[in-house]
């Protein structure tokens, strides 16, 4: 899990310093498509985990991942019509949801994982 954080928290850096962040450019739309499949691999991978382990919450923890979907493809849908201010929007929603889901609700099921610290 730790290095599919590393390389979703990678593109959001990218992302954050590129100037690709506008809606006139086309690299916007592979980091976006890139991140995309990352966070769908990291999404599936964590619930299959959970699953594994027994995680008490789960079902809760499977609806904060439906919501992020639901909301990604919408600023998704918002780039690709090219709202001018979308690929912000898009941004500040990337940065605090996966700056929240790492340091907050991943850490709920670390302990019930074998050999968690």
């Amino acid at each position: 899990m730790d290095e599919q954080h590393k390389k979703i928290i990678s593109l959001i850096n990218y992302l954050s310093e590129c100037p690709c962040l506008s809606v006139d450019s086309p690299e916007i739309f592979k980091v976006l498509e890139q991140l995309g499949k990352y966070a769908e691999i990291h999404l599936a991978d964590e619930e299959a985990l959970m699953e594994a382990i027994g995680f008490p919450d789960q079902q809760a923890h499977k609806k904060i991942h439906q919501d992020y979907i639901d909301h990604y493809k919408m600023l998704s849908d918002a780039v690709a019509q090219k709202v001018d201010n979308a690929p912000k929007e898009m941004l500040g929603f990337l940065v605090q949801w996966w700056m929240n889901h790492i340091q907050k609700e991943d850490m709920k099921y670390r302990p019930y994982c074998t050999g968690a610290d």
